[in-house]
C-alpha cells in the first residue's frame, strides 16, 4: 500500500524528517536528506561544500485518501575544484514523482474520471489531461517500436515491492504497466508480440531477468545499460573493501580508513602530494585496498576515453 512505501521512505537512513503538517486537504512532509559528499557532474570531483539551499515541492501519491506533497529543503552544493554549482542528487525523488504519473495512468485505466483522481491527488484536471499528451499511453499496442526501454519502480501496491515499465523511449510514451519484474511474467508478456525482430534497442538496468529476457526473445537487438547503474556498482564495490579491511583494524587505525573514505572515491590525479602518501599507508596494510583503488581509476579512465570518442 502507499502508506507502506511511506513508511519506508521516512525509515531510510538518509531522510530527516522535520516535521509533518496535516490539514483538512492535504498532508505534508517537510524533510531534508543527510549530508552526503557529492560527485561534481563537470569535472568528477568530489565535494561537501553548500552553496545554498531551495524549497522543493513534490507531489506524490495519496496518503490517508489526501494529497499528499513532499517538502525538500534542497542543497546546492559548490565544486572547489572547478566552481560548478549543482543541487544534491537523490535517487528515489524521479521514482517518486513518475510514481504519481503512473498512478494517475493507473487510475485512469480503470475508468476513473479525471476529476476524481484531480481531486484525490491533488494535481488539476489540466495536468492530467496533458501528462496523457505529453507522456501518452499505448491501450493495448500489438506492434514493437525499434527502441524500448524496461525499468523497475517502487510501487507497493497488490502485495509487490516493484512492478515494471516499459517505454518508447524514442517517442516518450509508456507503452504499459506490468504488475511486477519477475521473468516468468516478462515472458509471457513479450513473446505474444509477433515483430520481436524489429527491435534494435534494449534499454534495461542491471535487474538480471531484465537481460534474460532480452537475450531469449529479443535476439537481434542490443542491450544498452543506463552508465548511472554500472558507475555505483564500482563504487559500492571499493566501499565495501575499505569497510572490510577497515573492521579488521585495530580502533585507532580504523578511524582513519573511515575518514579517508574520500581519498579512495577520487581521481588520483587530482590529489595533492600529501594525500597520495596518505593513499600509500592505507595501501601498506592493504593489497586488497590497492588493486580495488586501480580497477576504479581504471574504469574511470576507459568512461573519460568512450565519452571524450562521443
Amino acid at each position: 500500500m502507499q502508506g507502506n512505501y511511506i513508511t519506508n521512505f521516512l525509515k531510510s537512513e538518509d531522510t530527516i524528517l522535520e516535521g509533518v503538517i496535516e490539514n483538512d486537504n492535504r498532508i505534508e512532509l517537510h524533510i531534508k536528506m543527510k549530508q552526503k559528499p557529492h560527485i561534481c557532474p563537470r569535472c568528477g570531483e568530489i565535494t561537501s561544500k553548500i552553496h545554498d539551499y531551495r524549497v522543493q515541492r513534490i507531489k506524490d501519491v495519496p496518503l490517508f485518501g489526501k494529497p499528499t506533497v513532499i517538502v525538500l529543503k534542497k542543497r546546492r552544493y559548490v565544486c572547489k575544484h572547478c566552481g560548478k554549482k549543482f543541487y544534491e542528487h537523490i535517487d528515489y525523488l524521479p521514482r517518486m514523482t513518475s510514481r504519481l504519473s503512473i498512478y494517475i495512468l493507473q487510475q485512469l485505466k480503470k475508468q476513473q474520471s479525471m476529476k476524481d483522481i484531480s481531486e484525490v491527488t491533488g494535481v488539476s484536471i489540466t495536468t492530467v489531461m496533458r501528462l496523457l499528451d505529453t507522456i501518452g499511453v499505448e491501450p493495448d499496442y500489438k506492434t514493437l517500436p525499434e527502441i524500448i526501454s524496461i525499468y523497475e519502480f517502487k510501487e507497493n501496491s497488490g502485495g509487490r515491492k516493484y512492478h515494471c515499465i516499459i517505454v518508447d523511449p524514442k517517442e516518450r510514451k509508456i507503452l504499459d504497466i506490468l504488475k511486477d519484474r519477475k521473468q516468468k511474467n516478462l515472458s509471457e508478456y513479450f513473446k505474444r508480440f509477433k515483430d520481436r525482430n524489429k527491435v534494435k534497442w534494449v534499454i534495461i538496468d542491471m535487474w538480471r531477468p531484465f537481460s534474460d529476457t532480452v537475450k531469449t526473445y529479443f535476439k537481434g537487438a542490443k542491450i544498452a545499460i543506463d552508465k548511472f547503474h554500472f558507475t555505483r556498482y564500482i563504487y559500492w564495490a571499493i566501499e565495501n573493501v575499505r569497510k572490510r579491511i577497515q573492521k579488521e583494524l585495530p580502533d585507532n587505525k580504523r578511524k582513519y580508513f573511515k575518514r579517508s573514505r574520500k581519498l579512495l572515491l577520487a581521481k588520483y590525479d587530482t590529489l595533492t602530494t600529501e594525500q597520495k602518501e596518505e593513499l600509500e599507508v592505507m595501501f601498506w596494510y592493504s593489497d586488497d585496498l590497492r588493486i580495488a583503488y586501480l580497477l576504479k581509476e581504471e574504469f574511470n579512465e576507459v568512461s573519460c576515453i568512450i565519452k571524450c570518442n562521443r
